[in-house]
């Protein structure tokens, strides 16, 4: 069957918001059986809809795919509505490797305490963290699929600093003035492996 743009926008749209997760162009292509350039042309046209119209809500690209979101200016509002899987404490945990990476582990320890192992545990579960050995301890950096889940349109260490600090500076800057800590920011990667 042949559809005309609006009609491929509008299934891209569906597809967008039931996956509840940024899509890539095969795999919007795959499952929606519009060729590759019918998606991208689509997504244009939806990400220019979106942008032109007044909404909560916004098409970005994270990384190579592709999400339904809400605007930052409406996040603030909407929090206590989205169910959250990550308690708020492990969620400060991940914004505070997110800020520093690649921190190392032995350094989030003298930070947070012993606690911060079961936190690291279990947001390498959730793949939205890894790590890598670095002597008698581990350095710890985000995934792309941490900026998949929460909406960072690049995966480039820098540009996840600054999202993550216009989101969670006051928080960061509680933990560092009560600990009194520096610390070293040397070896930022720039770009986030999966």
């Amino acid at each position: 069957m042949v559809f005309n743009l609006d009609e491929k926008m509008y299934f891209i749209e569906g597809a967008l918001f039931s996956s509840g997760k940024p899509l890539s162009v095969d795999e919007l292509s795959k499952k929606l059986g519009i060729d590759k350039k019918g998606i991208r042309k689509g997504l244009r046209k939806l990400m220019s809809l979106y942008r032109n119209r007044k909404s909560a809500l916004k098409i970005s690209k994270v990384g190579k795919k592709y999400g339904m979101m809400i605007k930052q200016e409406y996040d603030s509002v909407t929090q206590d509505f989205t169910p959250t899987s990550i308690p708020n404490e492990r969620l400060q945990v991940l914004a505070l490797i997110a800020y520093k990476q690649p921190v190392k582990q032995s350094h989030m320890v003298k930070l947070l305490g012993y606690k911060i192992y079961n936190h690291v545990k279990e947001l390498r579960k959730m793949n939205l963290i890894y790590r890598n050995k670095e002597g008698l301890t581990y350095t710890l950096s985000t995934t792309k699929k941490f900026c998949e889940r929460f909406g960072i349109p690049s995966t480039k260490t820098e540009d996840v600093r600054e999202w993550v600090k216009k989101q969670f500076s006051k928080y960061y800057e509680e933990i560092y003035s009560k600990k009194g800590a520096e610390v070293n920011d040397e070896g930022s990667n720039n770009e986030m492996e999966e």
